[in-house]
């Protein structure tokens, strides 16, 4: 019969698991690749792919943030492995998130928000 540490620990691998399998895709990884090789920071001048591939990235780390925001996965675990690309998605983004939360609302992509928050909390050594 398994202890209560062993489902805990199995829960959280698992959950781990899914985190790696979202950041880890190959589309969204070209996508975060994209949107963080984008210096333009006038969104209006943005390509239509560079917009896409933005959104990908933004979209698939606010998924992840929500998971960390309820506790359903660790959120110094996400922070720690993924704190620089979580940094330089987000600052990366920000034009486009700007004028996006103009028309949908500021809790637009909030949690990914809320992920780089944590993200810059952290010092690193």
């Amino acid at each position: 019969m398994y202890s209560l540490r062993e489902i805990r620990k199995d829960t959280v691998a698992q959950a781990f698991s899914t985190v790696t399998s979202i950041l880890y895709d190959e589309k969204v990884r070209m996508a975060r690749r994209t949107l963080i090789g984008n210096s333009e920071s006038d969104f209006t001048k943005w390509t239509q792919k560079e917009i896409d591939d933005a959104e990908i990235a933004c979209f698939n780390y606010d998924i992840v943030g929500i998971m960390a925001r309820n506790k359903i996965v660790d959120q110094k675990m996400v922070i720690k492995e993924w704190r620089d690309s979580l940094i330089k998605s987000y600052e990366h983004a920000q034009p486009m998130i700007t004028t996006y939360r103009k028309s949908n609302g500021n809790d637009f992509w909030d949690d990914f928000q809320w992920l780089y928050d944590r993200a810059k909390e952290i010092k690193t050594s």
